[in-house]
């Protein structure tokens, strides 16, 4: 289970989209219908965002920090 403001990395590629397997992101908001999803804020390793996008949580994994 996540919540808001988690810091997360990328498990699994999106299709059609700009940040690499690996990249860290942060949850920004969380989607509970119809299916639980979560939007994330993903970065470059300067720290630039990347994208905002809805995942699955077998899409992410939490950091511990």
């Amino acid at each position: 289970m996540f919540i808001e403001y988690d810091c997360v990395r990328l498990l699994k590629p999106l299709e059609g989209e700009s940040a690499p397997v690996g990249s860290m992101g942060v949850i920004v908001m969380i989607h509970y219908t119809p299916v639980t999803a979560y939007e994330v804020e993903f970065f470059d390793e300067a720290g630039n965002s990347l994208m905002t996008v809805t995942v699955g949580p077998d899409q992410i994994q939490k950091l511990e920090l």
